[in-house]
């Protein structure tokens, strides 16, 4: 559920910047909120896809657990 809420915020923001682009902004300003926006947005969906596909209730990077952690 977080991960398919943070990819629509993602979304959400893109839309909102890019509709802001053609609604009066001159060019410098869409450019230099592009350079700040477009980051956040590739992290927020990236972090929402990764969070959307993992498998919660049996990773697969995760040991069994009736197996004994190493002796030190």
């Amino acid at each position: 559920m977080l991960g398919v809420a943070l990819i629509a915020i993602a979304g959400a923001l893109k839309l909102s910047w890019f509709v802001g682009a053609f609604r009066g902004r001159s060019f410098l300003a869409t450019v230099l909120l592009g350079i700040v926006v477009l980051p956040i947005v590739a992290l927020l969906f990236w972090s929402g896809v990764t969070i959307a596909v993992m498998n919660w209730d049996d990773p697969a990077d995760y040991p069994p657990g009736d197996e004994q952690p190493p002796a030190v």
